[in-house]
Formats: structure tokens, sequence, C-alpha cells
């Protein structure tokens, strides 16, 4: 990461302040406790109503939402909002 930024100009002092401060190390703990305890494997990951889509196994005959029901159902959580 700190080639790609070296790469991009960054200023790397101020960079590498905030990637090794307390307040970035504490964010990415968090994130990977709430990764952790949903034990999630990979991205990308979708929650839609708190429930988590995972693709099935290959050749898994379970139903699922098609791209358009699942479209619908994301157009509808977002218009109560």
């Amino acid at each position: 990461m700190k080639k790609a930024a070296e790469a991009l100009g960054l200023d790397m002092g101020k960079f590498n302040a905030c990637l090794d401060s307390a307040a970035a190390k504490d964010y990415v703990k968090k994130g990977n406790d709430w990764w952790d305890q949903h034990k999630l494997t990979g991205t990308p990951t979708v929650f839609l109503n708190d429930t988590l889509l995972q693709p099935l196994p290959q050749g898994s005959t379970a139903q699922t939402p098609s791209l358009s029901e699942l479209r619908g159902l994301i157009e509808a959580k977002a218009a109560k909002q």
C-alpha cells in the first residue's frame, strides 16, 4: 500500500502517520472483528435486510432470487429509507 501511495505522489510523511496511527489500527481491528463475528471469508459479501447473501455451491439446485428479483428487493429497501 505504501508503494502505491508513493507512486500516486502522496505526502508520505502524512500517509505513514495516518496509516500507523492508533485510530487506523483500531478501525482495521474493528473491521476484522466484525468479519470474524459474521464468519465471512471473502469478497464480495452482500447483506440484504441483515441477511447474508452467499453464492451457492456449483451444481446446487436451491432456489435463489434472480438478479431482477434481487434488484427489486434492494430498491424496495432503499425506497423505505
